[in-house]
């Protein structure tokens, strides 16, 4: 399967992009795995291992967003990694495109950013750790709570670090974060993140043949220094493994955007959120689930709605933007029913919060007052965008909103 993959990918590049100057990227990886609470019930395990086969496309002065960039070039890569457990863990299979930034540019040096997203298939997972007698009720200690299904999205943020020898030989150091999860699409769904490092080898055929662009006067189309955005967004998730039921999700955010320059905008948003995980009651149904979360013991309207502001910054690539958004909820009735044993030893009234409040221990059993969303953008006409979120508490993926939206 792994040379397979690496295969299609050189063949497909290849024919696809014969008349583009490449280069090839060849390295082995090595990371440490967060110790969250779906990890170290496991016991020992080793670090993550693997390897990554890539094809960057280099810029040839096409597009006016690559020259802002500093020349940046677009990658495709396919990756293996080994989660060192192969009972319960296994391992994983990275299919995703990227971008190579350059940050400081030499002869002999580049030091570069390099983000990206695909998708990530495992080989453990719930269903294939536990037998059929295991599934009722309990979550057996060997039970893989990290993966839900086999399809996840991966994320992958390194900072790169060149040195070309000669012949369009180089070698290559990187580090930073890798991420998989399927946004509780599917449950259970810890999810994995990981702090890696690489070391490998670049190889760029015909080198001598290929000259990075001139950087031109900015001949972008004129961009706006203020813009508006108003996004509606939904998608559904699970709440508990075991009855499979799905719950749809919701979100509207209007925000205001300023956009100092070409490659960067800074915005303030209001978010309304709708989660139907909120309207499951768990009091007094211990025959039926194990889930004790959020002390719900009836189906309120008022449980399933948050309102909060956040800060949202964008990189912009032409029409393509991402971006990590940070916010602070102002309207929350699930923060004062969480965790639920305090509820419950609380005589099943709720907590009495403030907007700021510390973090029970271990933080996994509440959601908290911050929140967190990796978001990528793409203006698809003038004023009409699509976008997709990963929402997040801390490390704890909540749910991935699809969106359309319009910008004015």
């Amino acid at each position: 399967m792994k040379r397979f993959l690496i295969f299609l990918l050189l063949l497909v590049s290849y024919r696809l992009f014969s008349s583009t100057p490449i280069t090839m990227r060849f390295s082995g990886q090595s990371g440490y795995i967060m110790n969250v609470p779906a990890i170290s019930k496991l016991g020992s395990h080793g670090p993550m291992v693997g390897g990554e086969v890539a094809v960057e496309f280099l810029p040839m002065g096409r597009f006016a967003w690559q020259q802002t960039w500093n020349n940046t070039s677009i990658g495709v890569a396919a990756g293996f990694m080994d989660f060192g457990q192969n009972k319960t863990l296994g391992q994983a299979i990275t299919l995703y495109p990227y971008f190579n930034i350059p940050l400081v540019s030499k002869s002999h040096f580049r030091l570069t950013v390099r983000p990206g997203v695909g998708l990530g298939f495992v080989t453990k997972r719930y269903s294939n750790t536990v037998s059929e007698a295991q599934r009722w009720l309990s979550m057996p200690d060997d039970a893989n709570e990290t993966f839900g299904s086999i399809l996840n999205a991966y994320f992958s943020a390194l900072i790169g670090f060149e040195f070309p020898i000669r012949g369009g030989w180089g070698i290559e150091f990187a580090g930073g974060w890798k991420h998989l999860s399927n946004g509780s699409i599917l449950a259970p769904n810890g999810g994995i993140n990981i702090f890696s490092a690489e070391l490998g080898l670049r190889y760029q055929p015909n080198s001598e043949q290929y000259t990075e662009p001139e950087r031109k006067p900015d001949i972008e189309r004129e961009y706006r220094k203020w813009t508006f955005e108003i996004i509606a967004a939904g998608g559904v998730r699970q709440l508990y493994y075991q009855d499979r039921k799905k719950y749809g999700i919701a979100a509207l955010s209007v925000a205001a955007f300023y956009q100092p320059c070409r490659i960067f905008r800074l915005g303030l948003g209001a978010d309304v959120f709708y989660d139907g995980v909120y309207g499951a009651i768990n009091v007094g149904a211990e025959s039926t689930t194990n889930y004790k979360k959020t002390y719900i013991s009836s189906n309120d309207f008022k449980n399933k709605v948050r309102m909060g502001i956040s800060l949202q910054p964008e990189f912009v690539f032409g029409n393509f933007s991402a971006g990590i958004y940070a916010g602070i909820y102002l309207y929350d009735n699930i923060k004062n029913l969480e965790p639920f044993d305090q509820v419950k030893n609380n005589n099943g009234k709720p907590l009495k919060r403030g907007i700021f409040y510390k973090y029970s221990d271990p933080s996994n059993h509440q959601d908290g007052w911050f929140y967190t969303k990796a978001v990528a953008k793409y203006c698809i006409k003038k004023h009409y965008i699509i976008s997709v979120a990963l929402k997040t508490h801390l490390q704890k993926a909540e749910c991935i909103e699809w969106g359309f939206g319009y910008r004015y």
